[in-house]
Order: C-alpha cells, then structure tokens, then sequence
C-alpha cells in the first residue's frame, strides 16, 4: 500500500505545473474563453476578407470542444484572411500552443502562427509543417492536404529548448539560442496582414481548430490527449 502512495505521490510531483491561459474555439467568433486577450480580425476590403467559421472540424470531438472552425483564405491569390493577437497569449519564458489545421492547398511558407522574428513560428512549406524560433527552421514530416492534423509546439526560453509535435508521433527535438524568444504581435493566417499584397503568397490557405495557449510545458502524454480527443484540454 505504502508503494502505491508513493507512485501516486510521484506522480503528482511530476506532473505538469501550469495551466491553460488563453482559448480561442471559433465558435462564431475570435473570443478568448480562458483569458483577456481575443483577437481582431482582418476586415472585408481591398486585398482583405474577413475570415468565416464553419462546422467542418475534426472527428470525435469531446463534450465542451469547440464546435468550429474558423477558414482562411478563402480567395487564395487575390485576397488575404486572418487575425491577430496581443503579445501576451504567448508566453516567453516557458510554454505550449496547440491546434488543428487542414490545408485545402499549400505551397510555400504559409503561415499558420506567426511570432514575429523571433518565434516560436509554424508555417506549412511545402506539403510539410515546420517550426522555426529565429533564424532557425526545423521540419516535420510531410502533410497531405485535406487532412485535420494536430500540431502542438513547447518551449523552455532559458533552457533553449523545444519539441515540436505533429498529431500523435514523437516529436522532435529542437535547440535554439536561450532568451531569444521575444514575442511581438502574434499574427494567425498570414505573416503580413495590412492592407496590401505584400506576402500575399504567404498566407494560409485553410481552417484552424482549437488554439491553445498554455503557460506550461505538454509532454508527449498532453499532446496524445489532445489528438485522440479533439477539443479536449489539459488541466
């Protein structure tokens, strides 16, 4: 009996010390249902389109989910959708974001998470996910289009360490210089989202599911979770 107290005991010890922070479930909006921080949408103007929410999510979502999802750039090429969100949802010294996309096309550097110059930064190029924190650009394994994948991003700022999670696989491991994560205006959709055609190759053209901000590191245990149970959180 005393072993099993002690398991049980160490289990707690090990366990994940931090929470969710920020939500954003697109169910008809950009409101962030754990924090203070929703975003603000590209509007419907010249090169601009404000982006749409639709019922198409992942399958098996869980009681509470999210039951939309939001889509981007639907006029791929002529104009651009997205959104932005403060500095703050993304935190500097240690933490995790997460969510589900599926492309309706790709081609190169379209940018799901924008973190300004520093990271951490998820683009899709071409028909693969990668992460890149500065100068640094690391890559996953190859996407297929129309598909819902889970992709899920951890840092320790101090430590100058990463993982990089696509769906359920084991993630891979990423070092980069310590300090060098300053986040700036964290952009959904597109690197650039003012009112012209620069980068307007770069934008992502397709839907998100469930972003996620926490101010805590998910292990490979979290990240299984949150792909076998879309919509799930973890507490």
């Amino acid at each position: 009996m005393k072993k099993v107290i002690l398991l049980i005991i160490a289990g707690l010890m090990f366990s994940a010390q931090g929470e969710l922070v920020h939500r954003y479930k697109f169910n008809g909006n950009l409101e962030d249902s754990e924090g203070d921080f929703s975003g603000t949408a590209t509007w419907d103007a010249t090169y601009l389109e404000a982006p749409v929410y639709t019922k198409e999510i992942p399958k098996g979502r869980v009681k509470g989910g999210g039951t939309k999802s939001i889509e981007l750039g639907m006029n791929d090429g002529t104009k651009k959708s997205g959104f932005q969100l403060s500095t703050y949802v993304l935190r500097s010294a240690k933490g995790s974001y997460c969510f589900w996309m599926k492309a309706d096309s790709v081609s190169v550097d379209d940018y799901l998470l924008a973190a300004a110059e520093s990271g951490p930064t998820a683009v899709v190029f071409e028909q693969a996910v990668k992460v890149a924190f500065a100068d640094d650009e690391h890559q996953l394994k190859p996407i297929k289009t129309e598909v819902w994948n889970l992709v899920a991003v951890t840092w320790d700022n101090a430590a100058g360490k990463a993982f990089f999670y696509l769906n359920d696989e084991a993630p891979m491991e990423i070092d980069f210089k310590p300090g060098s994560i300053h986040p700036e205006e964290i952009r959904i959709g597109s690197w650039n989202q003012g009112d012209n055609a620069e980068h307007m190759e770069n934008q992502f053209n397709g839907k998100l599911y469930e972003l996620q901000f926490y101010d805590t590191l998910l292990d490979a245990k979290d990240v299984k979770t949150l792909y076998k149970k879309p919509g799930s959180v973890i507490r």
